[in-house]
């Protein structure tokens, strides 16, 4: 008897729980209608590095901060390498510590330049599987800043030019200066590795640099004019974008998850284009940028990025060209890309009706 009155407790308390959780649902709708957020059940995790802090990192933080990742049924873990963190430094960007992480382990999607990429993946045998999905920055924006003593880009030639790495972006610049000035770029230029920032420049430690926008706005601050707006050449470029290794994405669902963030991507950008507050809202609190005038650059370059981010196929047959070396001339352009991700979303029409809203 004493079971039965138990058990018929029990019942009457479940019951309870039902009716009212369906009154809380009625009186408070969007507790049962909103979208999974990111980091809850129901939403893929993929990890993400972000290896500069510059515009064309912008539209992930924008897509993790809008919900736009979430929306698209991914938990996206983004960080910024440490490198990165500390490169922009010298260009007086300081990144809030906790968006910043060593770069240790293998993230599932990199979204750093297709020039390291490919120079990587032909001298790197643990980068030889990798594969660009996406390109978002395509043509050269950059600018080459110098001492006031130097006026014209022929007084380079002899001169020191600092720059990241021997195969990012801006060590691809490096080269493309000097094919374009008749120049070798072992034997008349000076290419320095890991000097890329204002404070090089002024501490006389090379006698020029190539910036984008994000330090652009602040070597102007203080006192330098830039010398040439390599903008103006109109030069292809295989730089910031998307890439993953080929035996990620042949496992599980992961071109699935792969294509989903593409997806996220360009809504992304094209919210980018249309509303400056969210660029400066994620800049603020990832980059730390909060200066109006830095802020209005960089949007400026979120505007130039293209609505369809396909592979950067002529960028990426120019890096072959200035990285000519015996191994890269193993390869053709199209063992460095795959496109098919960005094709199937822009047949499906998904791109064009963002831009229709």
């Amino acid at each position: 008897m004493h079971s039965r009155i138990q058990n018929h407790h029990r019942h009457r308390v479940r019951i309870g729980r039902v009716v009212l959780c369906a009154v809380v649902g009625a009186a408070v709708p969007w507790l049962g209608q909103a979208q999974t957020p990111a980091g809850q059940a129901g939403a893929e995790r993929v990890v993400v590095r972000l290896t500069d802090v510059s515009i064309n990192k912008v539209p992930y933080i924008v897509a993790k901060e809008e919900g736009i990742f979430a929306k698209h049924g991914l938990d996206a873990d983004l960080y910024i390498t440490a490198g990165a963190a500390q490169t922009v430094r010298a260009s007086g960007v300081n990144v809030p510590a906790q968006y910043v992480r060593p770069d240790e382990g293998e993230a599932d999607i990199s979204t750093g330049g297709g020039s390291p990429t490919i120079v990587a993946r032909t001298t790197n045998v643990r980068e030889r599987d990798r594969v660009i999905l996406a390109t978002t920055d395509h043509i050269v924006r950059w600018h080459v800043f110098a001492k006031p003593e130097i006026t014209k880009l022929e007084q380079l030639k002899g001169k020191r030019l600092g720059v990241s790495g021997y195969g990012s972006c801006s060590g691809f610049i490096g080269r493309l200066i000097a094919q374009k000035m008749g120049w070798n770029p072992e034997q008349d230029l000076s290419i320095l590795y890991g000097s890329l920032g204002v404070k090089w420049l002024q501490d006389g430690v090379v006698d020029a640099v190539v910036l984008d926008e994000t330090p652009f706005a602040y070597a102007r601050e203080v006192g330098l004019k830039p010398l040439v707006d390599l903008r103006e050449w109109n030069a292809p470029i295989a730089c910031s974008g998307v890439s993953a290794t080929r035996s990620w994405l042949s496992q599980g669902n992961n071109r699935d998850r792969a294509k989903r963030f593409l997806m996220a991507l360009v809504e992304s950008i094209a919210l980018m284009k249309k509303d400056q507050a969210v660029v400066n809202r994620a800049i603020a609190k990832w980059y730390g940028v909060t200066d109006r005038q830095r802020q209005q650059l960089m949007w400026e370059g979120a505007k130039e990025m293209p609505a369809k981010p396909y592979p950067a196929v002529d960028g990426i047959k120019k890096v072959m060209e200035l990285f000519n070396y015996h191994e890269m001339r193993l390869h053709k352009a199209e063992d460095f890309y795959d496109d098919t991700l960005m094709r199937e979303i822009a047949k499906s029409g998904f791109i064009d009706a963002l831009y229709k809203k």
